[in-house]
Protein backbone atom coordinates (compact mmCIF):
# COMPACT_ATOMS: atom_id res chain seq x y z
CA UNK A 1 0.00 0.00 0.00
CA UNK A 2 2.65 2.68 1.01
CA UNK A 3 4.93 2.00 -2.07
CA UNK A 4 1.48 2.44 -4.16
CA UNK A 5 1.19 5.96 -2.44
CA UNK A 6 4.61 6.99 -3.20
CA UNK A 7 4.20 5.53 -6.77
CA UNK A 8 0.98 7.33 -7.58
CA UNK A 9 2.08 10.85 -6.12
CA UNK A 10 5.44 10.74 -7.89
CA UNK A 11 3.26 10.25 -11.04
CA UNK A 12 1.32 13.23 -10.30
CA UNK A 13 3.78 15.36 -9.48
CA UNK A 14 6.54 14.43 -10.65
CA UNK A 15 5.94 16.02 -14.12
CA UNK A 16 5.93 20.12 -14.72
CA UNK A 17 2.23 19.51 -16.66
CA UNK A 18 1.51 23.03 -17.27
CA UNK A 19 -1.16 25.40 -17.50
CA UNK A 20 -4.32 23.07 -18.32
CA UNK A 21 -8.50 23.93 -18.84
CA UNK A 22 -10.15 23.96 -15.55
CA UNK A 23 -13.50 23.87 -14.47
CA UNK A 24 -13.02 23.82 -11.02
CA UNK A 25 -14.78 25.51 -7.79
CA UNK A 26 -12.51 27.07 -5.28
CA UNK A 27 -12.61 25.37 -2.10
CA UNK A 28 -10.51 26.82 -0.18
CA UNK A 29 -7.69 29.30 1.08
CA UNK A 30 -4.91 28.12 2.78
CA UNK A 31 -1.92 30.79 5.11
CA UNK A 32 1.02 28.01 5.22
CA UNK A 33 3.62 29.37 8.90
CA UNK A 34 1.99 32.48 9.26
CA UNK A 35 0.88 33.66 12.55
CA UNK A 36 0.04 36.86 11.63
CA UNK A 37 -2.07 36.45 8.28
CA UNK A 38 -5.19 34.52 7.68
CA UNK A 39 -7.29 32.93 5.23
CA UNK A 40 -10.09 35.47 6.69
CA UNK A 41 -7.23 38.29 5.70
CA UNK A 42 -6.64 36.90 2.44
CA UNK A 43 -10.54 36.83 1.61
CA UNK A 44 -11.21 40.74 2.47
CA UNK A 45 -8.39 42.16 0.83
CA UNK A 46 -8.14 39.70 -2.69
CA UNK A 47 -11.69 39.11 -2.93
CA UNK A 48 -12.30 40.58 -6.49
CA UNK A 49 -8.68 39.55 -7.62
CA UNK A 50 -9.13 35.76 -6.18
CA UNK A 51 -12.84 35.99 -8.05
CA UNK A 52 -11.56 37.06 -11.28
CA UNK A 53 -8.07 34.57 -10.89
CA UNK A 54 -10.80 31.80 -10.69
CA UNK A 55 -12.04 32.88 -13.91
CA UNK A 56 -9.50 32.96 -15.42
CA UNK A 57 -8.19 29.31 -14.46
CA UNK A 58 -11.65 28.23 -15.94
CA UNK A 59 -11.57 29.84 -19.04
CA UNK A 60 -8.30 28.94 -20.12
CA UNK A 61 -9.81 26.60 -23.10
CA UNK A 62 -11.46 29.51 -24.47
CA UNK A 63 -9.15 32.70 -23.95
CA UNK A 64 -5.04 32.67 -24.87
CA UNK A 65 -4.78 35.48 -23.23
CA UNK A 66 -5.69 33.79 -20.00
CA UNK A 67 -3.11 32.16 -18.86
CA UNK A 68 -1.06 35.12 -18.49
CA UNK A 69 -4.17 37.30 -16.88
CA UNK A 70 -4.03 34.62 -14.31
CA UNK A 71 -0.27 34.94 -13.54
CA UNK A 72 -0.82 38.49 -13.61
CA UNK A 73 -3.27 38.52 -10.80
CA UNK A 74 -0.67 35.59 -9.00
CA UNK A 75 2.12 38.08 -9.03
CA UNK A 76 -0.01 40.90 -7.92
CA UNK A 77 -1.27 39.28 -5.23
CA UNK A 78 2.16 37.86 -4.27
CA UNK A 79 3.93 41.46 -4.28
CA UNK A 80 1.53 43.02 -2.57
CA UNK A 81 1.57 40.43 0.53
CA UNK A 82 5.06 40.94 0.58
CA UNK A 83 4.26 44.95 1.36
CA UNK A 84 1.17 44.71 2.64
CA UNK A 85 2.60 42.24 5.75
CA UNK A 86 6.31 42.99 5.33
CA UNK A 87 7.63 39.17 4.74
CA UNK A 88 10.28 38.15 2.49
CA UNK A 89 8.25 35.49 0.70
CA UNK A 90 4.66 34.88 -0.07
CA UNK A 91 3.61 32.65 -3.06
CA UNK A 92 0.27 31.79 -4.42
CA UNK A 93 -0.50 28.22 -4.91
CA UNK A 94 -3.44 26.87 -7.09
CA UNK A 95 -4.28 23.35 -7.28
CA UNK A 96 -6.71 21.00 -8.17
CA UNK A 97 -8.35 17.57 -7.05
CA UNK A 98 -11.20 15.72 -8.07
CA UNK A 99 -13.29 14.64 -5.42
CA UNK A 100 -17.02 13.35 -4.88
CA UNK A 101 -18.60 16.90 -4.96
CA UNK A 102 -16.62 17.54 -8.40
CA UNK A 103 -13.24 19.52 -9.66
CA UNK A 104 -12.20 21.56 -6.73
CA UNK A 105 -9.50 24.07 -6.33
CA UNK A 106 -7.44 25.35 -3.59
CA UNK A 107 -5.32 28.52 -2.95
CA UNK A 108 -2.36 28.20 -0.50
CA UNK A 109 -0.75 31.19 0.40
CA UNK A 110 3.08 30.20 1.25
CA UNK A 111 4.65 32.90 3.76
CA UNK A 112 7.79 33.17 5.08
CA UNK A 113 8.26 35.78 8.17
CA UNK A 114 10.78 37.49 8.84
CA UNK A 115 11.81 35.88 12.15
CA UNK A 116 12.16 32.57 10.22
CA UNK A 117 13.87 33.55 7.37
CA UNK A 118 17.11 32.61 8.48
CA UNK A 119 15.93 28.80 9.45
CA UNK A 120 13.45 28.28 5.76
CA UNK A 121 15.10 30.53 3.58
CA UNK A 122 18.70 29.31 4.69
CA UNK A 123 19.85 28.02 1.19
CA UNK A 124 23.58 28.28 -0.29
CA UNK A 125 24.33 30.68 -2.29
CA UNK A 126 24.52 29.90 -6.29
CA UNK A 127 27.46 28.83 -7.83
CA UNK A 128 29.42 31.09 -10.37
CA UNK A 129 31.20 28.81 -12.91
CA UNK A 130 29.90 28.21 -16.15
CA UNK A 131 30.53 24.28 -17.63
CA UNK A 132 30.32 22.40 -20.73
CA UNK A 133 28.02 19.74 -20.83
CA UNK A 134 30.26 16.34 -19.67
CA UNK A 135 29.90 14.54 -22.69
CA UNK A 136 27.08 15.17 -23.71
CA UNK A 137 25.61 13.88 -20.53
CA UNK A 138 22.75 16.49 -20.31
CA UNK A 139 21.69 16.53 -23.45
CA UNK A 140 21.49 12.72 -23.15
CA UNK A 141 19.26 13.25 -20.23
CA UNK A 142 17.10 15.71 -21.60
CA UNK A 143 16.43 13.51 -24.96
CA UNK A 144 15.83 10.44 -22.44
CA UNK A 145 13.30 12.74 -20.76
CA UNK A 146 11.36 13.97 -23.79
CA UNK A 147 11.28 10.73 -25.56
CA UNK A 148 9.89 9.00 -22.09
CA UNK A 149 6.99 11.62 -21.72
CA UNK A 150 6.73 11.70 -25.23
CA UNK A 151 5.86 7.45 -25.01
CA UNK A 152 3.91 7.97 -22.14
CA UNK A 153 1.62 10.40 -23.48
CA UNK A 154 1.10 8.38 -26.54
CA UNK A 155 0.35 5.45 -24.79
CA UNK A 156 3.25 3.83 -25.63
CA UNK A 157 5.02 3.37 -22.22
CA UNK A 158 3.30 3.11 -18.94
CA UNK A 159 4.15 4.82 -15.86
CA UNK A 160 4.17 2.20 -14.00
CA UNK A 161 7.71 1.78 -12.75
CA UNK A 162 9.90 -1.05 -13.67
CA UNK A 163 13.59 -1.50 -12.79
CA UNK A 164 16.05 0.84 -14.83
CA UNK A 165 19.81 1.44 -14.76
CA UNK A 166 19.68 4.31 -12.38
CA UNK A 167 18.62 4.55 -8.79
CA UNK A 168 15.76 6.68 -9.74
CA UNK A 169 12.93 4.93 -12.94
CA UNK A 170 10.56 6.59 -14.27
CA UNK A 171 9.18 4.38 -17.18
CA UNK A 172 7.52 1.26 -17.32
CA UNK A 173 8.45 -1.19 -19.79
CA UNK A 174 10.90 0.78 -21.76
CA UNK A 175 10.97 0.81 -26.00
CA UNK A 176 14.39 -0.10 -27.04
CA UNK A 177 15.45 3.29 -27.81
CA UNK A 178 14.54 4.41 -24.51
CA UNK A 179 17.05 1.56 -22.64
CA UNK A 180 19.59 2.19 -25.29
CA UNK A 181 19.85 5.65 -23.47
CA UNK A 182 19.35 4.46 -20.19
CA UNK A 183 22.15 2.14 -20.93
CA UNK A 184 24.13 5.04 -21.95
CA UNK A 185 23.94 7.52 -18.61
CA UNK A 186 25.01 4.24 -16.72
CA UNK A 187 27.80 3.95 -18.82
CA UNK A 188 29.04 7.59 -18.78
CA UNK A 189 27.76 8.90 -15.20
CA UNK A 190 30.68 6.94 -12.99
CA UNK A 191 33.43 8.22 -15.45
CA UNK A 192 32.19 11.79 -14.88
CA UNK A 193 31.20 11.49 -11.11
CA UNK A 194 33.82 13.98 -10.30
CA UNK A 195 32.71 16.72 -12.80
CA UNK A 196 28.86 16.15 -11.79
CA UNK A 197 30.01 16.67 -8.12
CA UNK A 198 31.48 20.04 -9.11
CA UNK A 199 28.72 21.28 -11.26
CA UNK A 200 26.09 20.28 -8.61
CA UNK A 201 28.41 22.31 -6.12
CA UNK A 202 29.74 25.51 -8.05
CA UNK A 203 27.43 25.56 -11.84
CA UNK A 204 25.38 28.63 -11.69
CA UNK A 205 22.82 27.21 -13.98
CA UNK A 206 20.18 25.06 -12.14
CA UNK A 207 19.45 23.24 -15.35
CA UNK A 208 23.10 22.07 -15.14
CA UNK A 209 22.44 21.28 -11.38
CA UNK A 210 19.22 19.58 -11.68
CA UNK A 211 20.55 17.42 -14.21
CA UNK A 212 23.72 16.88 -12.12
CA UNK A 213 21.20 15.17 -9.69
CA UNK A 214 19.10 12.74 -12.02
CA UNK A 215 22.67 11.57 -13.36
CA UNK A 216 24.41 11.04 -10.11
CA UNK A 217 21.64 8.56 -9.48
CA UNK A 218 22.78 5.99 -12.37
CA UNK A 219 25.91 5.49 -9.70
CA UNK A 220 25.84 1.69 -8.72
CA UNK A 221 25.77 2.53 -4.93
CA UNK A 222 23.06 3.98 -3.31
CA UNK A 223 24.46 5.01 -0.13
CA UNK A 224 27.37 7.15 -1.93
CA UNK A 225 24.24 8.47 -3.88
CA UNK A 226 22.39 9.73 -1.00
CA UNK A 227 25.50 11.32 0.72
CA UNK A 228 26.53 12.96 -2.93
CA UNK A 229 22.80 14.55 -3.51
CA UNK A 230 22.60 15.90 0.29
CA UNK A 231 23.65 19.13 -0.64
CA UNK A 232 21.72 19.82 -3.48
CA UNK A 233 18.31 20.24 -0.48
CA UNK A 234 20.06 23.37 0.22
CA UNK A 235 20.25 24.14 -2.83
CA UNK A 236 18.75 28.00 -3.90
CA UNK A 237 16.84 26.97 -6.96
CA UNK A 238 13.64 24.76 -6.11
CA UNK A 239 14.21 22.56 -9.29
CA UNK A 240 17.63 21.28 -7.88
CA UNK A 241 15.93 20.44 -4.32
CA UNK A 242 13.23 18.61 -5.83
CA UNK A 243 15.13 16.50 -8.38
CA UNK A 244 16.96 15.75 -4.88
CA UNK A 245 13.88 14.85 -3.35
CA UNK A 246 12.66 12.84 -6.22
CA UNK A 247 15.52 10.81 -5.64
CA UNK A 248 15.28 10.14 -2.53
CA UNK A 249 11.53 9.18 -2.88
CA UNK A 250 12.45 6.11 -5.25
CA UNK A 251 15.46 5.22 -3.01
CA UNK A 252 13.43 5.11 0.19
CA UNK A 253 10.95 2.57 -1.51
CA UNK A 254 12.54 0.33 -3.40
CA UNK A 255 16.25 0.42 -2.07
CA UNK A 256 15.36 -0.10 1.60
CA UNK A 257 18.75 -0.44 2.43
CA UNK A 258 20.35 3.25 1.79
CA UNK A 259 20.55 5.41 4.42
CA UNK A 260 18.80 8.29 3.81
CA UNK A 261 19.69 12.08 5.64
CA UNK A 262 16.71 12.37 8.11
CA UNK A 263 17.21 15.60 9.33
CA UNK A 264 17.79 17.32 6.34
CA UNK A 265 14.42 14.96 4.09
CA UNK A 266 12.38 15.95 7.51
CA UNK A 267 13.54 19.72 7.10
CA UNK A 268 12.22 20.28 3.14
CA UNK A 269 8.62 19.24 5.03
CA UNK A 270 8.54 23.05 5.94
CA UNK A 271 10.42 24.47 2.86
CA UNK A 272 8.53 27.65 1.38
CA UNK A 273 7.13 26.15 -1.41
CA UNK A 274 3.87 23.70 -1.24
CA UNK A 275 5.47 21.51 -4.17
CA UNK A 276 8.72 21.04 -2.51
CA UNK A 277 6.97 20.40 0.51
CA UNK A 278 4.67 17.23 -1.08
CA UNK A 279 7.84 15.47 -2.40
CA UNK A 280 9.39 15.76 0.78
CA UNK A 281 6.49 14.33 2.28
CA UNK A 282 6.12 11.46 -0.07
CA UNK A 283 9.70 10.78 1.03
CA UNK A 284 8.41 10.14 4.46
CA UNK A 285 5.54 7.74 3.60
CA UNK A 286 8.61 5.87 1.80
CA UNK A 287 10.45 5.92 4.85
CA UNK A 288 7.36 5.27 7.12
CA UNK A 289 7.13 1.48 7.35
CA UNK A 290 11.01 1.86 8.61
CA UNK A 291 10.95 2.26 12.69
CA UNK A 292 14.52 3.06 12.34
CA UNK A 293 13.42 6.90 11.33
CA UNK A 294 10.21 7.58 13.65
CA UNK A 295 12.32 9.37 15.82
CA UNK A 296 13.57 11.80 13.29
CA UNK A 297 10.57 12.55 12.03
CA UNK A 298 9.21 12.89 15.39
CA UNK A 299 11.95 15.23 16.67
CA UNK A 300 12.58 16.77 13.33
CA UNK A 301 9.14 17.19 12.31
CA UNK A 302 6.71 15.93 13.93
CA UNK A 303 4.94 19.75 15.23
CA UNK A 304 4.66 20.53 11.11
CA UNK A 305 3.37 17.63 9.95
CA UNK A 306 0.57 18.50 12.79
CA UNK A 307 0.23 21.99 11.46
CA UNK A 308 -0.49 20.55 7.70
CA UNK A 309 -3.22 18.14 9.48
CA UNK A 310 -4.86 21.55 9.58
CA UNK A 311 -4.74 22.67 5.72
CA UNK A 312 -8.06 22.14 3.52
CA UNK A 313 -5.51 21.57 0.46
CA UNK A 314 -6.02 17.85 0.44
CA UNK A 315 -2.36 16.47 -0.99
CA UNK A 316 -0.38 18.20 1.32
CA UNK A 317 -3.00 17.08 3.99
CA UNK A 318 -3.60 13.81 3.29
CA UNK A 319 0.06 13.02 2.57
CA UNK A 320 1.06 14.49 6.55
CA UNK A 321 -1.85 12.46 7.98
CA UNK A 322 -0.73 9.07 5.95
CA UNK A 323 3.13 9.94 7.46
CA UNK A 324 1.39 10.27 11.05
CA UNK A 325 -1.22 7.65 11.11
CA UNK A 326 2.21 4.89 9.79
CA UNK A 327 4.66 5.69 12.26
CA UNK A 328 2.39 6.03 14.95
CA UNK A 329 -0.26 2.91 13.89
CA UNK A 330 -2.87 4.89 15.91
CA UNK A 331 -5.89 5.60 14.34
CA UNK A 332 -6.61 9.48 15.56
CA UNK A 333 -8.79 11.29 12.95
CA UNK A 334 -7.10 13.60 10.35
CA UNK A 335 -8.71 17.01 12.14
CA UNK A 336 -8.45 15.48 15.54
CA UNK A 337 -5.17 18.10 15.88
CA UNK A 338 -5.15 18.14 19.62
CA UNK A 339 -4.57 13.68 20.18
CA UNK A 340 -1.86 14.05 17.27
CA UNK A 341 -0.11 17.30 18.94
CA UNK A 342 -0.03 15.21 22.33
CA UNK A 343 1.29 11.74 20.61
CA UNK A 344 4.15 13.92 18.92
CA UNK A 345 5.34 15.62 22.50
CA UNK A 346 4.63 12.03 24.35
CA UNK A 347 6.70 10.10 21.88
CA UNK A 348 9.65 12.98 21.53
CA UNK A 349 9.79 12.52 25.16
CA UNK A 350 10.61 9.03 25.36
CA UNK A 351 12.87 8.77 22.23
CA UNK A 352 16.04 10.04 20.73
CA UNK A 353 16.97 11.31 16.73
CA UNK A 354 18.75 8.91 15.15
CA UNK A 355 22.50 9.11 14.84
CA UNK A 356 23.85 10.17 11.09
CA UNK A 357 25.54 7.15 9.98
CA UNK A 358 24.33 4.36 8.70
CA UNK A 359 21.81 2.01 10.22
CA UNK A 360 22.95 -1.55 11.07
CA UNK A 361 22.04 -4.14 8.14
Amino acid sequence: MKRIIVASLFLVLGSSAGWSASTATLAGIDVYRSDRITADDIRARYGEPIKSLVDKKNRLDRSKNSEKLAQDIIERIEDDIKTQWKVPFAKLVWTESSEKEGRLAYITIDVVEGKDERIRLAFRLPGDKSFEDPQGLFALWDKYTELGWSLVRSGEVSMSRTECRSLFCQWGDPKPELKAMDDKLAELAGSNEKMLVNILTNDKDPKHRAAAVYVLAYLPSGNKVAHLLTPALLDPDMTVRIAALRVFGDLAVYHTEVYLPIEQIVAAVDFPNSEERSKALAVLVGLSGNAYYTPGIVHFGGDRLVDLLRLKQPLSRDLAYTVLTLISKENYGAADYEAWQRWVEKTRSKTRPPAATKPEK
